[in-house]
């Protein structure tokens, strides 16, 4: 799901040399053992949709205002087994639920229930959330210091590993792990997480959201072949750091699954020789290139107790995402209005430092689980807060022809160089770059990785950040006019804009993969049109508002340029572009 693209990613990277949680007394209970407590249950739009109400003390201003959700005639809360046994639920007790129709996740922390016999009539939660799972997350998933239900921010479902999972011989995606508050470092958590809880130890300790992965030259032929499954997943993908508590890793629970954990030979204690140390902490924190880790400013807000209680809440601040929640149910199963949008408003300016994954990082793979048993959901690709460095760039490598057909890098793109662009009437054409809106030749930054394929077999690819307007066609036909739109919300099958230099077409192709990258450097270059083709790929050079907006708004700035030679060198800053910088602070969307 997209929701889990924040967790989901494949192996990649380099381990940091930060110490993992052996010095700070290992896992919890002393082992690595397994929890199978947790039920991710399935729903669909004839799922009746049942009153939500939250508790007095929820977390307003984090978590989701609802009201209703739906729940299946044959489940329970995290613990129980089944709504009724649900009613007055102690613990975590949580609940999940994946509408495979409206393609929304509703995950809740410290749920109770209400029942009319066995069927269920209200949910109470501290905390609910609403993944939408057809979205593409930024790296700081529903916003910077915002929560969900688990303290690091991260959805729950989609690192939960089922026993169809190891049947099948794979699991292809990182999975969830949790070491108890007091050996995790108080105030810090690193993208892709985006909230800390109650973790009071301080110095090296872990921190929420890093990515610990089994070394590479771990021994674990002695395993069983179900454990096997677990360690290779392990050694690939990782474990995410997502939760205070004491049994490390989290299965989904098998009662309302067609295979059990009993069916493929798995128990809840394979692993109590692994230590900690057979572990690396990667790329999370410690000086790495790409550590996130957050040290807010003094005041910003108490450390929880060890057990923090649900009035605990010690990150100040949540600024959520924009991240749009509308339930595409048609009304059957009684569906409700849908769950309240974040505010509008950009989010607040994300740390500088990039996320933890890096270029490698192939798209992640749902889990093959049979139709007739919930999966966790699946994962599209990840996107990134920090948007490639500004809100509309490019990396330094990606390329451009001139006018004197030369192929030329980003890095090496020059205010007042011709390039090849398209222009109203839909020709492709050579424009001047007039400014740069923001160039940033050091520092790594995310970028969305799109995979387009032509007719013969050729890959194109176009990395820009997730917010950058791209040109979506919405046929085959080339003469129709496409839609603009952010590359995050690009899809397997949608249609790019490819331009052929050659003969001056312009050309439908297929989208075959979307990934997130890491890449160096950050580049806007905005020519006179408005357009620009970056490795054959036709795209806006403006972000976040229509393309026909924004290319208003930047008149005065093409006016300046043309009139004022001085205002043509200064478009060529580090950093920001004075007009661009206007514009956001003025209106917020149009750069």
């Amino acid at each position: 799901m997209a929701a889990g693209h924040l967790v989901r990613a494949a192996g990649f990277g380099e381990p940091s040399d930060h110490p993992v949680a052996e010095e700070n007394g290992g896992w919890g209970f002393g082992r690595l053992q397994i929890d199978y407590s947790i039920e991710v249950l399935e729903a669909d739009c004839d799922t009746p949709m049942v009153s939500y109400v939250n508790k007095p003390d929820w977390y307003e201003g984090e978590c989701d205002n609802i009201d209703a959700v739906p729940m299946p005639a044959a489940g329970s809360l995290e613990g129980a087994s089944s709504w009724a046994d649900s009613v007055g639920c102690s613990g975590d007790c949580h609940f999940l639920v994946h509408n495979t129709e409206s393609n929304l996740l509703y995950e809740g922390w410290d749920c109770d229930v209400q029942v009319s016999g066995s069927t269920p009539t209200q949910l109470s939660c501290t905390c609910i959330v609403v993944w939408n799972t057809d979205h593409l997350y930024p790296s700081n998933g529903r916003g910077e210091g915002c929560t969900s239900a688990d303290a690091a921010g991260f959805p729950i479902s989609t690192l939960l590993f089922t026993p169809e999972e190891i049947d099948a011989g794979s699991i292809d995606h990182a999975i969830r792990f949790i070491l108890p508050n007091s050996r995790m470092r108080a105030k810090h958590y690193a993208h892709p997480g985006s909230h800390y809880g109650g973790p009071s130890a301080t110095g090296t300790a872990p921190i929420y959201g890093s990515r610990w992965r089994l070394k590479q030259t771990f021994d674990d032929s002695s395993f069983s072949d179900a454990a096997r499954v677990l360690t290779a997943c392990l050694k690939k993908y990782g474990m995410m750091l997502a939760d205070g508590g004491n049994v490390a890793l989290t299965g989904v629970s098998d009662r309302y699954r067609s295979m059990s954990w009993e069916d493929v030979g798995l128990g809840p204690r394979p692993f109590d020789s692994i230590v900690p140390t057979d572990f690396e902490i990667v790329q999370a924190y410690g000086g790495n290139p790409s550590v996130i880790g957050r040290d807010p400013p003094e005041g910003e807000g108490d450390v929880c107790p060890g057990n923090s209680n649900p009035t605990c809440r010690p990150t100040a601040d949540c600024t959520l995402n924009n991240i749009p929640l509308e339930d595409s149910c048609d009304g059957s199963g009684g569906s409700s209005p849908p769950p309240s949008t974040p505010p509008s408003t950009p989010p607040s300016t994300p740390p500088s430092t990039p996320p933890s994954t890096p270029p490698s990082t192939p798209p992640s793979t749902p889990p093959s689980t049979p139709p007739s048993s919930p999966p966790p959901p699946s994962s599209p690709p990840p996107s990134s807060s920090s948007d490639g460095g500004g809100s509309s760039c490019f990396p330094g490598e990606a390329t451009l022809r001139t006018a004197e057909g030369r192929q030329v890098k980003m890095s090496e793109l020059r205010v007042g160089d011709q390039v090849l662009a398209r222009n109203g009437d839909g020709k492709l054409v050579y424009s001047t770059v007039y400014a740069f809106l923001d160039r940033k030749p050091t520092g790594q930054f995310d970028f969305v990785r799109v995979t387009a394929q032509q007719q013969d077999g050729t890959a194109l690819v176009l990395e820009v950040s997730p917010r950058h307007r791209v040109f979506r066609q919405l046929s085959s036909d080339a003469d129709a006019e496409p839609a603009d739109v952010d590359a995050a919300e690009l899809r397997t099958g949608h249609l790019l804009q490819v331009a052929d230099a050659a003969d001056g077409s312009i050309v439908a192709v297929p989208v075959v993969a979307v990934e997130q990258v890491l890449r160096q450097g950050a580049y806007a270059p905005v020519t006179m049109v408005g357009t620009v083709v970056v490795d054959q790929v036709v795209a806006s050079c403006y972000a976040m508002a229509s393309h026909a907006a924004a290319h208003a708004a930047f008149a005065p700035l093409r006016l300046a340029t043309e009139l004022l030679p001085t205002a043509a060198s200064a478009s060529e800053q580090i950093g920001l572009n004075w007009y661009a910088e206007l514009l956001l602070n003025t209106f917020g969307s149009l750069y």
